[in-house]
């Protein structure tokens, strides 16, 4: 989820974009036709899963996959002057609080390919990457992976694109998500009896559950803990990492997750990348639906 935040060193990986130019030439690759099935190496950018794409046929750049980024792709806005993108709109965006709003540059986009298949993505919203300190110059926006079944595989580093659709809810591996009005997908979270909805954010890769400073102290035994200190547009913040004192649970499923950190976006709750890790996570946007397993098993809680 994209928030114009600076952290330390420790706390600042969910809340990365970046300044990288391009990467090297890859070798040329086939064309995929639309809707083929595809499947590239991903790089783990402090947990958020990242791939090589090219823009206008230049490139390959690389790319994070923010589950937490509904909508159209997100371009380091000196990156799209230098490759000549149209400039075809502006946008009025802010860091997550409802505040501090600002208007930002849309550029047109004429191809977009992941391993060789194009994807649509016609419009680049733009970032200013160089004050985040990152190694990638974009973000997908969900509504570009939406044709087909989304795999992102932090157990094998790999990220897949293929037709089909996933199985009915089981609640031990497949579940429903509910869409937010601003596009961000909603899984339901049970922590010591009470039903909770949180959004799936492998762009934030800080911790591994995140919420509200009022809510997280109903859920935490003993004391919370400074982490650090994060900046937003206007202040500078301590940020509190808390014990739980009951296991995070998806249905049947029992997350690797045993703390909470606070404060967060607004009054949202964040699974972040820190809870993946070693997970295989199938998106059906279509049919709004995810899968979770863990091939070598679910790791002990972060």
């Amino acid at each position: 989820m994209i928030r114009p935040l600076s952290l330390p060193a420790a706390l600042t990986a969910g809340l990365i974009l970046a300044t990288a130019c391009a990467a090297a030439p890859s070798p040329a690759r086939q064309e995929a036709g639309a809707g083929a099935a595809v499947s590239v190496p991903s790089r783990p950018l402090r947990g958020m899963p990242a791939v090589e794409v090219m823009v206008n046929g230049q490139g390959p750049f690389l790319f994070g996959i923010d589950t937490g980024a509904p909508g159209p792709i997100r371009l380091d806005q000196a990156t799209a002057e230098r490759l000549g993108l149209p400039l075809v709109g502006h946008e009025t965006t802010g860091d997550g609080s409802g505040e501090n709003e600002v208007e930002v540059p849309i550029y047109g986009v004429a191809a977009f390919t992941l391993g060789g298949r194009p994807l649509p993505a016609r419009e680049a919203h733009a970032v200013d990457a160089r004050r985040w300190g990152g190694e990638f110059v974009g973000l997908f926006g969900m509504d570009v992976l939406k044709d087909g079944i989304l795999t992102l595989d932090f157990a094998d580093d790999t990220v897949s694109l293929q037709p089909g659709a996933l199985p009915s809810a089981d609640g031990r591996t497949v579940f429903d998500y509910t869409v937010a009005e601003d596009g961000l997908m909603l899984l339901t979270l049970t922590i010591g009896g009470r039903e909770l909805q949180a959004v799936l954010d492998t762009g934030h890769t800080a911790a591994t559950l995140v919420m509200p400073e009022a809510m997280a102290r109903t859920l935490i035994t003993g004391e919370p803990r400074a982490r650090g200190q994060m900046r937003t547009v206007s202040n500078l913040l301590t940020v509190y990492e808390g014990d739980l004192a009951s296991p995070v649970r998806l249905g049947e499923t029992t997350l690797p997750i045993s703390t909470v950190t606070w404060p967060g976006p607004g009054e949202m709750l964040l699974i972040g990348s820190k809870a993946l890790r070693g997970a295989r996570v199938r998106i059906d946007q279509t049919h709004q639906r995810i899968e979770i397993t863990w091939p070598r098993g679910v790791p002990s809680p972060a």
